[in-house]
């Protein structure tokens, strides 16, 4: 918003390629829904497998599978962290 308001678009431009390779590279992206984690305050969920998912989604998951929505890995009981 800051680079908005000065009128730099080009910028924010930079910084926005920036932001979205660094998501892609850490990875902070919930595998049943494709949507990031950490921008906001999000409770989520690591599976036996490792994979981490928003509460949300692993819960919706629960509901129709007992696999992981990413390796399809059974999974017994998530993690919470």
């Amino acid at each position: 918003m800051l680079y908005r308001s000065l009128g730099d678009f080009q910028q924010m431009r930079e910084h926005v390629v920036k932001y979205t390779q660094a998501l892609e590279a850490m990875e902070l992206y919930c595998g049943a829904c494709g949507d990031t984690y950490g921008e906001k305050p999000d409770r989520i969920e690591a599976l036996p497998c490792s994979h981490i998912f928003h509460s949300r989604c692993v819960e919706t998951t629960l509901q129709k599978t007992t696999g992981c929505p990413d390796c399809r890995r059974v999974m017994l009981r998530p993690v919470y962290v």
